[in-house]
């Protein structure tokens, strides 16, 4: 009772595993987009972030908060910067600094949102 079937242990071999691999390797699907084509596909996606901002803790949105606040400081100098080369760093670094924004949050929410935690 409540255990797997015979069929179901030898569903995925080894040999069927790489195969599976390879074929995945092979059309790359992390390449090809699968969000909203549409204008009002978008507005309606992007309202995702939104949703996983209301799922924080206090101590967390304070934490994105300052995250957010250092990146609008790095945005400032890049206004600023008097060199190329000092906009393309500070360029790179506002990038990282929107990344690191981004992966906190999915990092905070993605137990609640996905029933994972």
């Amino acid at each position: 009772m409540g255990g797997k079937s015979d069929k179901h242990a030898l569903a995925w071999t080894d040999e069927r595993r790489r195969q599976q691999r390879e074929r995945i390797l092979a059309s790359k699907p992390w390449e090809k987009s699968t969000g909203a084509k549409t204008t009002e596909g978008k507005r309606i996606t992007s309202k995702n972030r939104v949703k996983r901002l209301a799922l924080l803790t206090p101590r967390q949105l304070d934490r994105v908060i300052s995250m957010q606040f250092q990146s609008s400081k790095l945005e400032q100098a890049y206004r600023q910067a008097e060199t190329p080369e000092q906009q393309e760093r500070l360029k790179t670094m506002i990038d990282d600094s929107y990344k690191q924004t981004k992966e906190y949050i999915r990092k905070c929410t993605d137990d609640k949102v996905f029933g994972t935690g």
